[in-house]
């Protein structure tokens, strides 16, 4: 979403505590992003816990964004 990100780590992994701060890093059509968001809920499950997080706007995020939904609406 336009807000907000989720991603799911291994439960023995390193713990993030609601609202810090983290920095993900991804890669998409070839290209290497990172983008800063805060912790804002935390699900535990068997073995992983899901964070959910409220993301730090910029413009290379949100351009990523946008082209990432246009393509999604057409279909290809």
């Amino acid at each position: 979403s336009n807000n907000g990100i989720a991603f799911l780590i291994d439960k023995d992994a390193k713990r993030f505590s609601v609202g810090q701060e983290v920095a993900l890093n991804f890669s998409a059509r070839n290209v290497n992003y990172t983008l800063k968001a805060n912790v804002a809920r935390i699900v535990e499950q068997e073995t992983r816990v899901l964070y959910g997080c409220s993301m730090m706007s910029t413009p290379v995020i949100d351009q990523f964004i946008c082209e990432e939904q246009r393509i999604r609406i057409k279909g290809f």
